[in-house]
């Protein structure tokens, strides 16, 4: 997603700009350049397989509760555990307080992909950094960083 021409729809109110856009624009082109890096290692790798992968605990974490934190159906993060533990980047042993349910764990080959994944990502904030200036990449971060924070403690409303 390396466009050199300006996005036709980023302001969408006259001449006010739209957060939702540069956000998503700005994840897109996060994630292109994140799989980019990545498929030199793991050219099987998708935006969907690191979504799933960085939101399993250390000490592993059931589908159920994947799915939850991933916003999808327990089907849909079955299939996605499936495919990830198919290639040896997940496994899943026995729940310990569950004999029911099962652990996803990251395998040691899957916690050396998402080590490359943070290298791949420390990359991609250098040269973010390099195009924005030191200075605004602050910004930027403590910005996005207040948001989340006043996002968790608050409860979303509905419009």
């Amino acid at each position: 997603m390396t466009s050199t021409m300006p996005h036709p729809g980023r302001r969408l109110r006259g001449d006010r700009p739209f957060v939702g856009r540069g956000l998503r624009d700005a994840w897109a082109h996060f994630n292109a350049e994140l799989l980019a890096g990545i498929h030199g290692r793991y050219p099987s790798a998708t935006v969907a397989m690191n979504q799933v992968m960085i939101l399993i605990d250390a000490d592993g974490s059931t589908v159920a509760e994947l799915a939850r934190r991933a916003g999808m159906t327990k089907q849909a993060m079955a299939e996605s555990v499936n495919n990830l533990e198919a290639i040896g980047l997940v496994g899943r042993v026995p729940h310990p307080g569950d004999r029911r349910a099962k652990l996803v764990h990251l395998t040691e080959e899957g916690w050396t992909a998402l080590r490359t994944g943070l290298a791949v990502a420390t990359v991609i904030e250098r040269r973010w950094t390099t195009l924005l200036g030191p200075e605004a990449m602050t910004e930027l971060t403590r910005l996005l960083d207040r948001l989340v924070e006043l996002l968790d403690n608050t409860a979303h409303r509905a419009p």
